[in-house]
């Protein structure tokens, strides 16, 4: 009981200091958003997002989404499963089973069986390096696309364990691959050697560490080597559901992960601080297929049946307490009346949802006071207090 107790201290600590954001939301009837599941977002040199779904490319520049089809574009396939730039701005995408395409900001080129080396036209993953070369995971091996130069590896040149290649990854001069449905390999030279099993897809490869899909979660490699597991079915963690669909890791090193609704009910998270983001005020955040990370101050959402969410950080404070401890509200969860209280005046204390938004405010000029908070929704809140010129943000939960 003590462990789990402990744990539970942790988990709320972190949740304290979760970051709330403001939203906007995105969807066929309030835009020209394509109508479709996206599949993955990036974002070019120019700040453009651009998304891939079956019913074609789109791009949106804050404004205005571009959508290219067949019918207006020199694609030829609209199942578009993933889109990734180079450094030279253009962009890379693989098709379900019509080869890859390149698009340099003018035109469309396809590459397939029929006018390059690539070995088959059915196309699990994408990836560039720093060099611009094109890495592509097929069913029939891994290629490489340097300038105009094609390399194959397969199972008989390069010791990749099994032809079907199901994803790759590539940082910091280091190529990763999954192969035979679950194996995670590293190449070494022009070879690969396996460093570890039950891993079925690579999320991000970042400073050389491996975020891949494993059972019931993911799993972070560096250097070949397991660091850490974490299991939505395993006690004391906080993942907020068991089948993820990406991973980005922002500027100060937080994981982020995109849920899909398998063992509770999906949404995006801050697994770093286990701040779960479920509810925009009046849409619900649930299978999210797509995510990409600006930075740690600008999120973007893609959720089935839904549409694209801009969550924007809403910074409540950045000053602490210098006795950050002694700031304590209770009980938590409430129900009727918040409690908070301080070793020093209170000057007032303001509650915020969790968009940011103001819902009650009270003077207390005390070191003590209480809150009536009955009339809220349940849900999570953010109370900030305020003593001078020192600010706490402190977290509760509404019952």
């Amino acid at each position: 009981m003590k462990k789990i107790y402990a744990s539970f201290l942790v988990l709320f600590s972190m949740a304290t200091f979760a970051q709330t954001y403001n939203y906007t939301v995105y969807t066929p009837s309030n835009s020209n958003l394509i109508n479709a599941t996206v599949n993955h977002i990036t974002a070019d040199s120019n700040g453009l997002l651009w998304m891939s779904s079956f019913a074609g490319l789109a791009s949106f520049n804050g404004t205005t989404f571009t959508n290219y089809t067949p019918d207006n574009s020199g694609i030829q396939d609209n199942a578009i499963t993933k889109v990734v730039v180079d450094n030279l701005n253009r962009k890379w995408m693989s098709t379900y089973n019509n080869g890859i395409i390149m698009y340099n900001g003018t035109t469309f080129t396809n590459y397939k069986t029929t006018n390059s080396q690539i070995p088959s036209n059915m196309i699990n993953d994408i990836a560039v390096d720093a060099s611009n070369n094109v890495w592509i995971a097929t069913n029939s091996g891994l290629t490489k696309l340097s300038g105009t130069t094609w390399t194959n590896y397969n199972e008989s040149n390069a010791g990749i364990w099994g032809n079907n290649v199901t994803s790759v990854g590539t940082d910091a001069g280091n190529v990763y691959i999954v192969s035979s449905g679950s194996t995670l390999m590293k190449m070494n030279g022009a070879s690969f050697n396996a460093v570890n099993d039950g891993v079925t897809k690579i999320f991000e490869v970042k400073n050389d560490d491996v975020y891949g899909y494993t059972q019931y979660g993911f799993s972070k490699f560096v250097n070949g080597n397991t660091v850490a597991s974490y299991n939505y079915l395993q006690d004391g963690g906080c993942l907020m559901d068991c089948q993820p669909n990406n991973i980005d890791v922002d500027e100060n090193g937080k994981v982020w992960v995109a849920n899909q609704i398998e063992c509770a009910n999906g949404g995006i998270q801050n697994f770093s601080d286990c701040a779960n983001y479920t509810w925009t005020g009046s849409n619900e955040i649930n299978y999210v297929t797509a995510s990409k990370m600006n930075n740690s101050n600008t999120v973007w959402v893609f959720v089935a049946e839904l549409g694209l969410i801009k969550m924007v950080k809403n910074n409540l404070s950045t000053t602490e307490f210098t006795s950050a401890e002694n700031a304590i509200v209770y009980p938590n969860p409430v129900q009727n009346t918040l409690n908070v209280a301080l070793d020093q005046k209170i000057d007032n204390v303001s509650i915020y949802n969790a968009l940011g938004q103001q819902v009650s405010a009270k003077t207390i000029n005390a070191t003590e006071g209480t809150i009536d908070v009955s009339a809220l929704q349940a849900g999570s809140y953010f109370v900030k207090v305020v003593s001078g010129d020192e600010v706490k943000t402190l977290k509760v939960i509404k019952q």
